[in-house]
């Protein structure tokens, strides 16, 4: 039987119950199950008020919104990570400047971050790449030292810890994605975290077309200029509930990933495997490993029943879109072009079983031995 990559969910009859109640109760948005969603996500990621959206991208360009980030200003983004990120960064009229990434977990270098640094930095972007989290305490002090924002995305990382506190709570915004991640909220949806009231105010605000209330002249006042982003009800009911499942899901991922790099380290293949470091605990939204036959191996596994993926084969300043605009160039990030070049992903989601990860194993073995 082919192994799929992204979890197989299902959605249990109690909360199929709650669907026919949503549409029973004819509230199609920002309703109790968005006030659930959204105050059981605030509970995880140790934060004062979560906004739920129709996107992670788009609760990461209210965030700059709310910042009050526009043209002019810089914000570092690491190259080797989702064209979305930078995307959202150009969409608010700012210059995403890109970074180098570490060579093993593909997470934003602090040692090399000077080379972005200009005087029109006003945020950082920190991406928790692949579910490990980021070096985030030198990151945390630079951007209180410089005085600016710092942004974190945890839409690989839901749940994951740094030095046992849950990533997202650090930066003055954490930001998720909820499709095709951890929580997938039947479709696409997202959602932004903070202890800053102001910035909370604002993102609520802007979801709605910069207006909501309770009376018409409120409901129909556009305060400041937003969008349609709002998450619809029937997806908040099934995210509410889904977060109930949360722990042992991830669990099972960690099972899976300790199981993968024990095997693969002790098969001697030539691919690397990502150890967490001393200060990271993982939530591995998905398992990287690097080598130099990215392609051939990724193909070899797919012909024999094997979905292995390969997420982000361009580092963003790579992309026909930010060449154009910006004239990036390869060469420019040598470190995250090699990075991208040899990095895929194994099954590691909640459905794969120990057998499967020793099948998938026992196909990478055969595979250089057959070389």
């Amino acid at each position: 039987m082919p192994l799929q990559y992204y979890h197989r969910y299902t959605v249990p009859d109690h909360v199929k119950q709650k669907v026919l109640d949503v549409i029973d109760r004819n509230i199609h948005y920002l309703g109790p199950y968005t006030d659930a969603l959204e105050a059981g996500l605030a509970t995880r990621f140790q934060k004062k008020h979560a906004v739920t959206t129709n996107a992670g991208s788009g609760s990461l360009l209210l965030a700059l919104h709310a910042m009050g980030i526009g043209p002019g200003d810089g914000v570092i983004v690491p190259t080797a990570t989702y064209a979305g990120v930078a995307e959202a960064v150009v969409h608010a009229g700012a210059t995403p400047v890109l970074a180098e990434c570490e060579p093993d977990t593909g997470n934003l270098d602090f040692e090399r971050i000077d080379a972005a640094w200009s005087p029109r930095t006003r945020a950082i972007i920190l991406v928790h790449q692949y579910g490990h989290p980021a070096d985030i305490d030198p990151f945390v002090a630079l951007a209180r030292d410089k005085g600016v924002w710092m942004i974190e995305n945890c839409s690989h990382a839901f749940m994951a810890k740094y030095k046992g506190r849950p990533v997202g709570s650090f930066g003055h915004v954490g930001i998720t994605a909820m499709s095709h991640k951890h929580l997938t909220v039947a479709g696409t949806g997202g959602a932004a975290f903070t202890d800053d009231d102001d910035l909370a105010h604002k993102m609520r605000m802007m979801r709605h077309h910069g207006n909501w209330g309770s009376t018409p002249d409120e409901m129909y006042n556009t305060r400041m200029f937003g969008y349609k982003m709002y998450l619809n009800e029937v997806q908040a009911c099934v995210g509410a509930h889904q977060l109930d499942t949360m722990d042992e899901w991830i669990a099972a991922r960690r099972r899976n990933a300790a199981l993968y790099t024990q095997l693969l380290q002790r098969a001697g293949v030539p691919v690397e495997v990502t150890e967490e470091r001393e200060y990271a605990w993982s939530s591995y939204l998905h398992f990287p490993l690097t080598t130099d036959r990215r392609n051939e191996l990724r193909a070899y596994l797919n012909a024999n029943g094997i979905e292995a993926k390969a997420h982000y084969v361009r580092p963003i300043h790579l992309h026909d879109a930010f060449q154009a605009k910006f004239g990036f160039e390869r060469g420019m990030l040598p470190i995250s072009e090699r990075f991208c070049d040899r990095v895929m992903s194994l099954p590691v989601a909640p459905h794969v079983t120990e057998e499967d990860v020793q099948r998938v194993v026992d196909r990478i073995k055969a595979f250089f031995a057959n070389a």
